[in-house]
């Protein structure tokens, strides 16, 4: 749903399932923006993270139902997230933290 969504409003965008294959991807390839779900299995949100934080990319918006605490917040954005957003989130704020 959020993939169409995003090529409605003109974005491209690119979707994976995979987390490890997702950041094998970004590793290849520069992307505007990386939305991450921290609740992956056998490899979370924060295993991509810690994998790409040597790379150059321009906004890392996490998403999550957990309650983060300020400590993991610090710490995400100290990896390079520019964004950490609670689930549900409407698609309009979500493209508003995007196209910002």
């Amino acid at each position: 749903m959020l993939y169409k969504f995003l090529t409605v409003k003109k974005h491209k965008c690119t979707v994976l399932n995979d987390p490890k294959k997702s950041v094998k991807m970004i590793q290849q390839k520069k992307f505007d923006v990386v939305i991450l779900d921290l609740a992956m299995p056998e490899f979370t949100g924060l295993d991509a993270i810690d994998s790409l934080n040597e790379l150059d990319r321009s906004k890392i918006i996490v998403l999550t139902a957990t309650i983060i605490d300020n400590k993991l917040m610090d710490e995400m954005k100290s990896k390079g997230v520019t964004k950490i957003l609670q689930k549900p989130i409407s698609n309009d704020k979500l493209l508003n933290v995007i196209e910002g």
